[in-house]
This record gives C-alpha cells, sequence and structure tokens, in this order.
C-alpha cells in the first residue's frame, strides 16, 4: 500500500482540502498521513519528530499552500535531498508569484479554486504514479 504524506499551513478552507485529500487515498487506497495548520511554527512543536518521521517514510508527499508559502513547515523538508523516489506534489489555494515558488524550491505548482479541483487534479495525478 502506497504511503501519501499531505500537509497544508492552515488558513480558509484548510478542513475541506483535508477532507478531499482523505476522499482521494479511500479511492486509491493508499495510506494517508495528513497533518493541517502546518505553519512554520510547527517545527517547534511536540509533534514535529512524528511529522518528521510520517514525511520522510512517503512514498509521496502532497503539499498545499493555503497561506504564504514561507510560513509552512514543509518548506524546508522540501529544499532537502528527498531520498525517495516518490513525487513531491505541490498545490497552491492562492496566487503565488514566481519568487514565491521559488522561495518555497517549489518548481510546479498546481493552482488550484477550491477542494473540489485540488481533488480532482491529485487523483489524476497520484494515478500516474501509482
Amino acid at each position: 500500500m502506497h504511503k501519501v504524506f499531505y500537509c497544508d499551513n492552515g488558513g480558509p478552507l484548510a478542513v475541506e482540502f483535508q477532507a478531499a485529500f482523505h476522499k482521494v487515498m479511500n479511492s486509491l487506497q493508499c495510506q494517508g498521513f495528513a497533518y493541517s495548520g502546518l505553519d512554520a511554527r510547527a517545527r517547534n512543536s511536540s509533534l514535529h519528530r512524528e511529522i518528521t518521521d510520517d514525511f520522510y517514510g512517503a512514498d509521496h508527499i502532497v503539499s498545499v499552500f493555503i497561506k504564504e508559502p514561507a510560513d509552512s513547515w514543509v518548506v524546508p523538508e522540501i529544499r532537502t535531498p528527498w531520498p525517495r523516489k516518490g513525487k513531491i506534489f505541490a498545490f497552491a489555494a492562492r496566487s503565488m508569484s514566481e519568487s514565491e515558488c521559488a522561495d518555497a524550491a517549489v518548481s510546479d505548482v498546481v493552482f488550484v479554486i477550491g477542494p473540489g479541483q485540488f481533488e480532482n487534479e491529485l487523483t489524476r495525478r497520484l494515478k500516474t504514479t501509482l
């Protein structure tokens, strides 16, 4: 069973994006590890070790930037070489400039209007890798 790590950095619709992620995991029979509201402060939380273990134990990574990408737990991890053959999928629920994408170390950000479009795009992209 494929393991997929999900995180968003909180904000409006975070609950709906996480629910869409779980729907995709159920439909594709993947094991999902989901964390919502992982802003930069989460690096100092008591959950940091668990989050890190789930991140590096996953086959694929899904990150949704709902707020500023710089305020995200995942950005420093994405900048680190990832020891898996899986993919890192980055989605943005807001407009991001090229410099914000560069700062977030993501080159292929998919812009989504809301949780429904996110669900469709994630399903389509994961199906090509499973």
